[in-house]
């Protein structure tokens, strides 16, 4: 019996070694393109180096780069595919690390338009993001647009379970799973809202576009947990699950991810998807009410009711004009009135002496009136 036990522990133990190798390879995997796709080079330069602008209308939290990628990797400071997107689009921003972000408060993070949490950071950032949650969903609700990418990589954070998603009461992770690592990720995307933004800014994009990076989502959110009026831009084409949503919080909005859009900038498989993210946040959220602003459109309709003023007083001159011609004009048509009350009378009168003309036997009888009386016929 006890060589039995042996066997079977022996048995137990090559079982759990093969799934932790196996677990490992395919965790691997999820960063790791195949042959026909180039591998990003990795760079050493990670923690990031803060960044800090003037005018800046972009807040960039980062720690280290998604997916170790940086065309720049000697340069000071080192950019990642989030940071070559922004200066592509001549956006201005700040880059903080997570620390930093943790002290934010809502007036500071209000103070931007766009906040854009990136994805496969470490489980430090996801912490920090995590107890600052609330003054992140305080800043949307005050009219910050939030880009969110909740995918796990490289760097080894974990997401599940992180309240990393700005909402009506801090943050939450909208039913947000990572692919088991056994799977590590889907390749299989289908387009759910053909008209938004992302998709349809020209030229529109196919389905096709978002398939086969190597795996396109490493994850994806629960349709029952999404917020009102969240529209699912894009979905897992096997499960049907969402991995791209954009809903409405307060005065601003959120787009959450779960795809993998640094990795496919970074590696030029798809770096379209970055940018267009970045550029339809302004055709999402109106840009804030600012004392100029409000005095720009103060000196538009200054010069609106200007100019109606100005007609208003041309039509009051013309109004005038042809009153006063009226007015010269009374006194002919008085004389006119005159004249014809002149005429009148006199047809008036040359009728009446008709009428008394004796009756004219040389005449046809029909000229005479009905009024006449017939004469007798003189011989």
């Amino acid at each position: 019996m006890e060589r039995y036990l042996k066997k079977l522990s022996l048995v137990v133990c090559i079982a759990v070694a093969l799934t932790a190798m196996l677990g490992l390879q395919a965790k691997m995997a999820w960063s790791a393109p195949n042959s026909t796709i180039p591998i990003p080079p990795a760079c050493t330069t990670n923690p990031v180096q803060e960044i800090t602008s003037v005018g800046p209308e972009v807040l960039l939290v980062e720690d280290v780069l998604p997916w170790q990628y940086s065309p720049n990797c000697a340069a000071i400071p080192v950019l990642g595919a989030v940071e070559q997107a922004l200066n592509g689009l001549a956006k201005i921003y700040d880059r903080v690390n997570s620390i930093t972000f943790r002290t934010m408060t809502k007036a500071q993070l209000q103070a931007y338009k766009i906040i854009i949490i990136p994805g496969d950071q470490d489980n430090t950032f996801y912490a920090n993001v995590t107890a600052n949650i609330t003054n992140l969903q305080l800043a949307v609700q005050g009219g910050v647009f939030a880009i969110v990418h909740l995918v796990e990589g490289p760097n080894n954070g974990v997401i599940d379970g992180r309240q990393i998603l700005p909402y009506t009461s801090g943050g939450f992770n909208a039913g947000y799973t990572p692919y088991g690592v056994l799977q590590g990720g889907t390749n299989s995307i289908l387009i759910s809202a053909p008209n938004n933004c992302i998709i349809a800014t020209s030229p529109a994009q196919p389905a096709s576009a978002f398939q086969n990076w190597q795996y396109s989502a490493h994850g994806y959110f629960d349709a029952a947990q999404l917020p009102t009026g969240t529209t699912t831009i894009l979905t897992d084409g096997m499960s049907g699950d969402p991995t791209m949503i954009l809903y409405p919080l307060g005065s601003g909005k959120v787009l959450a991810s779960t795809m993998t859009a640094e990795y496919a900038y970074g590696t030029a498989i798809y770096p379209t998807l970055l940018t267009r993210e970045i550029y339809c946040t302004q055709q999402a959220v109106p840009p804030p009410v600012t004392l100029e602003a409000l005095e720009a459109k103060l000196d538009l309709l200054t010069t609106s009711i200007n100019n109606i003023s100005a007609a208003l007083t041309t039509l009051q001159n013309t109004v005038n004009s042809i009153s006063a011609q009226t007015t010269d004009m009374q006194p002919r048509v008085t004389d006119t009135q005159t004249t014809v009350n002149e005429i009148d009378n006199e047809v008036e009168a040359i009728e009446t002496k008709m009428d008394e003309k004796p009756f004219d036997p040389i005449r046809p009888p029909w000229w005479r009136t009905q009024n006449q009386t017939r004469l007798p016929f003189r011989q």
